[in-house]
């Protein structure tokens, strides 16, 4: 776990919420590798006893990550997130 999530670093920083951007299907009983870890990391993050802490399970994030050291996405995933994306109307 990271040092900054830790209970004794988050006491002396007067850390006392969290955000945790998890995904959909998140479950730690889940027969699928990818939903059971993320169900693992919410169980863990919950267990850390934030005053409060909301978890956000996207069905998918688009946008351009490589800023983040993220490979891009394949072109035509891309440019199947940009025509089912709602419009901003």
């Amino acid at each position: 776990m990271p040092r900054c999530v830790s209970r004794g670093s988050r006491k002396r920083r007067g850390v006392t919420r969290l955000g945790l951007v998890s995904a959909l299907g998140a479950d730690s009983k889940s027969s699928v590798f990818y939903n059971r870890v993320k169900g693992d990391a919410e169980q863990a993050i919950a267990a850390l006893g934030f005053e409060s802490m909301v978890i956000a399970r996207p069905s998918m994030l688009l946008g351009d990550r490589t800023a983040l050291g993220q490979p891009a996405r394949h072109r035509r995933a891309h440019r199947l997130g940009t025509v089912s994306a709602p419009s901003g109307g």
